[in-house]
């Protein structure tokens, strides 16, 4: 391995072909303030920028790089590569938990090293095409993974992360973020901020956790959960489930036959195109809580309520239907624009 620290006069530094350790620190040698920029070579490398704004290039290898202080450009290159824009923090904030519908799936793997936190930069982290795990840390950062089935972290700032062609993980973490799928089957889980989320073209998982989040189906069959917050989620071209959760959400179909989900909360629901599916809670919701149905019948549309028969009451109510549970005064759900009672009960399912 060679090892190399840059004098105080150097702006540009080149690694050679072997395994190199490269540290700028600039402040520690009289060069304050001094950008630098890095071409690693095709070693697996290891990477320090300094307190400056640096440029540093893995190139070929699986190289480890860390921008340290100041808004960095980091370019991995080819190779499986973990880049970070600040200095590590405690690993165990990387082990992930996705609640799929009642089954756990797990990130599956942790940061081994641990270093001292530093204040935030807006960074730019660049994977290319292989196995990359990058982390934004604390600034507002752009993270871009191209190629590969990558990582991604975004950190506490409000990030912008795109998947690439790989089937990523992209994690958006505190702030306002925006994720973006590429070609492969990603998930993408937006973190505690109100978070922009584009499914790409594969077959996408997209969870909203906390803030009021915005979700976009595309291509393949993409599964949505807004969770907390005042959501609105659309879906795309593919047959997709899509989950409001809790708060008062708009939930849209695309053009399948899409499955819509309301969750607590006051909620819209438009199927779309397609025959589509809306689910809803029966007796539990809260009273006064009513959900909406906007197109009701573009489709052979099904109408699945948490409830019996028996604890149902569905009648026509000047331009509307309206559906009530048990004793309840309020209706629990409006079928808007609909006048023929009949023909909406007999698209009812009851799952008790």
């Amino acid at each position: 391995m060679s090892k190399y620290r840059r004098n105080h006069s150097e702006k540009t530094i080149f690694g050679t072909a072997d395994a190199d350790f490269i540290e700028v620190d600039a402040p520690v040698y009289g060069a304050p303030g001094v950008p630098a920029v890095v071409w690693a070579e095709d070693g697996n490398d290891t990477i320090y920028g300094s307190a400056a704004d640096d440029a540093l290039y893995g190139l070929g290898g699986d190289d480890v790089i860390v921008g340290a202080a100041g808004a960095d450009f980091l370019d991995g290159g080819a190779g499986a590569n973990w880049i970070f824009g600040e200095y590590f923090t405690d690993p165990a904030a990387y082990d992930a938990t996705l609640d799929y519908e009642g089954a756990d799936a797990a990130s599956g793997y942790a940061v081994d090293s641990t270093l001292l936190a530093h204040a935030g930069y807006d960074d730019w982290l660049i994977g290319r095409d292989g196995a990359d795990h990058i982390f934004g840390q604390f600034g507002n950062d752009f993270i871009s993974a191209n190629g590969g089935d990558d990582f991604l972290h975004g950190g506490t700032g409000n990030d912008e992360i795109k998947g690439g062609d790989g089937n990523d993980w992209m994690f958006g973490e505190a702030g306002n973020d925006q994720l973006k799928g590429g070609y492969g089957d990603d998930v993408m889980l937006g973190g505690s901020g109100d978070d922009d989320m584009h499914a790409g073209y594969g077959d996408d998982i997209m969870s909203g956790n906390g803030g009021d989040d915005f979700m976009n189906g595309w291509g393949g069959v993409d599964w949505m959960n807004g969770g907390d917050g005042d959501d609105t989620l659309r879906a795309g071209d593919g047959d997709d489930i899509v989950i409001g959760g809790d708060g008062d959400d708009a939930l849209y179909g695309g053009f399948g036959d899409d499955v819509l989900r309301g969750g607590p909360g006051a909620d819209r629901l438009k199927g779309g195109v397609g025959n589509d599916t809306f689910v809803f809670l029966g007796l539990a919701r809260l009273e006064g809580e009513t959900d909406r149905i906007v197109d009701f019948g573009d489709g052979d549309d099904t109408i699945q309520i948490q409830a019996t028969a028996a604890e149902t009451t569905v009648v026509a109510v000047g331009g509307d239907v309206e559906i009530y549970f048990g004793a309840g005064t309020d209706p629990q759900i409006i079928v808007l624009g609909v006048t023929d009672a009949a023909a909406v009960e007999a698209a009812i399912t009851f799952t008790l």
